[in-house]
């Protein structure tokens, strides 16, 4: 039996979020690649798991044009209602979800904006990056004067996050294969840089550990996710290749902390374990196009939610019992998973075949 729910999109999508308010309450950012003017939406979503919990429902609640294509978005964890979005037309704007309006917009970089996040601590602060290599740190009390500009990248900054533990600090991911940690206080010179010098792609996402002050999670083109001790700069503490195609989105989890959920342009959803290592523990292959991006909610860490692109772009949203059980062992020096007959997350469970995802 299909136990997951999704919902059809307009366009492609590019981010979703939950609401840190709201139970089960989900906002996705879409954008029409296909047509030159490129619109696009902010839909506001309720998936219900109250009526079956083998089987959630999703509900388009609202959803409106935001005139130009949305390429990420945020939750203010202080404004009950308030979202910002970062825009194609090289806007931000700031959005009332209770009223499914948009509040404002104001002109942000001199490019395509790729990434809006709101600190958690310092209330009215919000980082955008851009298309442009420059990230900008903004007070929402007055958007006509830019706080700080970040200025160390050489090429387009896909991804700005504040550090949840810690509300000086933030790390941004760039096309230019580098990660960099920065404090906002001073923006000559960013406090670290990460480099694998085994990849040299462009790292496309990141996400902070939510209880460790110092893990950084990072997705990457080349297929592998990385897992940064920010105090040693030298190398990834773990790493490996996760996906047959670029990881697009990576989100630890609040409840469950050593819990990660990627997803890639190889269609497929994972959640992992990093306790000990970075082993896959579920995954499925409900999305027809590339993940664009994932979320855990924080009302029930049982439930992954991704988003996905193509012609079927669609919200899924599914039960972890409900998805392929994975258990991996390493033999010979080979890793090895074992998929689990679905439903059975016994560990003891004869696995149905074997497939090697990487060398040891």
């Amino acid at each position: 039996m299909d136990s997951s729910a999704s919902v059809s999109l307009d366009f492609e999508a590019t981010d979703l979020q939950y609401s840190p308010f709201y139970q089960s309450i989900v906002c996705v950012g879409t954008f029409d690649y296909g047509n030159w003017v490129h619109t696009g939406s902010l839909w506001l979503c309720h998936v219900d798991k109250e009526r079956d919990e083998q089987k959630p429902s999703i509900t388009s609640l609202a959803t409106v044009d935001n005139g130009t294509g949305v390429q990420a978005l945020t939750w203010s964890e202080h404004y009950v209602n308030s979202i910002m979005t970062a825009n194609y037309d090289w806007s931000i704007s700031f959005w009332n979800a209770n009223k499914a309006e948009k509040v404002l917009s104001c002109a942000a970089h001199s490019a395509p904006v790729r990434d809006v996040d709101w600190n958690t601590h310092i209330h009215d602060y919000v980082l955008t990056a851009s298309d442009s290599s420059r990230i900008k740190l903004w007070d929402l009390i007055n958007l006509e004067h830019v706080v700080s500009q970040f200025a160390e990248h050489t090429k387009a900054v896909n991804a700005v996050r504040w550090n949840n533990n810690n509300q000086e600090q933030f790390a941004s991911s760039s096309d230019d294969g580098l990660v960099k940690i920065w404090d906002r206080r001073s923006a000559d010179a960013s406090v670290t840089t990460l480099f694998d010098r085994e990849s040299g792609s462009a790292m496309l996402c990141c996400d902070w550990h939510k209880s460790d002050d110092w893990l950084l999670a990072v997705g990457s083109a080349n297929r592998h996710i990385y897992i940064w001790d920010t105090r040693n700069p030298l190398m990834p503490v773990m790493r490996r290749e996760a996906h047959r195609g670029a990881v697009r989105s990576v989100r630890f989890d609040t409840t469950h902390p050593s819990r990660l959920l990627t997803g890639a342009e190889d269609g497929v959803t994972r959640a992992w374990s990093i306790h000990e290592g970075i082993f896959l523990t579920h995954e499925h292959r409900l999305h027809a196009g590339a993940v664009t991006a994932v979320d855990w909610t924080v009302h029930d860490s049982a439930l992954m939610t991704s988003c996905g692109s193509g012609a079927d772009a669609s919200l899924v949203s599914v039960p972890l019992q409900a998805v392929q059980q994975v258990r991996e062992v390493e033999r010979d020096g080979r890793l090895v998973t074992m998929k689990l007959p679905l439903g059975d997350v016994s560990a003891a469970a004869a696995p149905t075949q074997t497939d090697v995802i990487v060398d040891g």
